[in-house]
């Protein structure tokens, strides 16, 4: 836990790890704003000179993402120096609401106060039996998939304000 000083850049972390189970190089990290998010006041950026590493900004999803630039394989430690360089910042002098960041390999939402991970599948005018089905045929790094149930404010806000279209749930 940090304390952000109004009007500065926070680094989101100090110190990070990958640990690849294979010898396959990362080629994205994903950094979002998971709890807290105030999308008219916060941001995250990549500060300082990364020159193997593209970062875009996604304010509709509160997500940071970082990718490699070439097609060939990027050390690890190049993504690990970026991802400790992401700063949040905030516009708002007196900011109130705690914030709470997540980092993930894979594109789908992490909730941390839940354990789970969401993902949004644009299919328009799918009916609810046939988008349960193809949830539940899905996997992500081994976890089978299912339509979300919405249990928390925190996971109304990820599964909802913080995806770029509308769903079954």
């Amino acid at each position: 836990e940090q304390v952000y000083c109004p009007n500065s850049d926070q680094l989101i972390t100090t110190k990070l790890e990958i640990k690849n189970l294979n010898t396959t190089a990362v080629n994205s990290v994903y950094i979002q704003i998971s709890i807290g998010y105030i999308s008219s006041e916060d941001i995250l950026k990549l500060n300082g000179t990364h020159p193997n590493i593209n970062s875009f900004w996604d304010p509709i999803e509160a997500k940071l993402t970082l990718s490699t630039r070439s097609a060939g394989e990027v050390p690890n430690q190049d993504l690990i120096s970026a991802v400790e360089n992401v700063v949040f910042s905030s516009t708002n002098p007196n900011p109130n609401i705690n914030k709470t960041f997540s980092i993930s390999l894979g594109s789908a939402n992490y909730l941390p106060s839940t354990g789970h991970y969401y993902e949004f599948f644009p299919n328009i005018s799918i009916p609810w039996t046939e988008a349960k089905i193809s949830a539940e045929n899905k996997s992500y790094y081994g976890i089978k998939g299912y339509l979300v149930t919405i249990l928390s404010q925190e996971e109304a806000d990820i599964s909802g304000k913080l995806t770029k279209g509308v769903g079954w749930i």
